[in-house]
C-alpha cells in the first residue's frame, strides 16, 4: 500500500480506516495519491499546481488522522501521511 503513516502507532484497522478515508479524498477529487505526492513534490512552491496539490494531501491527511485517532487532539504532534513509492 503506497500510502501511510508515519508517527502513530495505532490498531490495524485503525490504521486500514484511516488509508480508506486518504484513499476516498483522492477518489473523490479523481487524483490518485501518487499523482498528488508527485504534483506537491514536483511543482515550484507556490505555483498553482503546488497549491492546489497541497490542498488536496492535507485534506486526505485530515481524512486519515480524524478516521484512524477520532481528531487532532488524540493523534502524536508529529502524525504525517505519507506516500511510499
Amino acid at each position: 500500500m503506497p500510502l501511510t503513516f508515519k508517527n502513530l502507532e495505532r490498531q490495524p484497522a485503525d490504521l486500514a480506516r484511516g488509508i480508506a478515508a486518504a484513499e476516498a479524498v483522492f477518489a473523490a477529487a479523481g487524483v490518485t495519491p501518487a499523482a498528488c505526492h508527485a504534483d506537491v513534490q514536483r511543482a515550484r512552491h507556490g505555483s498553482q499546481t503546488w497549491y492546489a496539490a497541497a490542498r488536496l494531501w492535507y485534506a486526505a491527511e485530515n481524512a486519515a488522522v480524524r478516521a484512524a485517532c477520532g481528531s487532532w487532539r488524540d493523534a502524536p504532534m508529529a502524525v504525517a501521511l505519507e506516500f511510499e513509492p
